[in-house]
């Protein structure tokens, strides 16, 4: 999987989350989505990610936030 085309996408609905997947796919990106901020923090390819897809409002939570918590965490 090339570092340059991999897209991670987290959005707690699944449609939405369905439907970035299919879109960013249909245009030859590499995909890896999430409907948790659980599984996302476990399990994302964020070394590898060229871009990260991250939801406004994820139950309480803000994508902002965690994109923020993410630029400070070490390693």
């Amino acid at each position: 999987m090339s570092s340059r085309r991999l897209i991670l996408v987290l959005d707690d609905d699944m449609s939405v989350l369905r439907a970035l997947e299919r879109l960013l796919k249909a245009r030859e990106f590499d995909v890896e989505s999430f409907h948790t901020i659980d599984g996302f923090m476990q399990r994302a390819n964020l070394r590898e990610a060229a871009c990260l897809v991250l939801d406004i409002n994820l139950n309480g939570f803000s994508g902002i936030e965690l994109k923020r918590k993410m630029h400070h965490r070490p390693g």
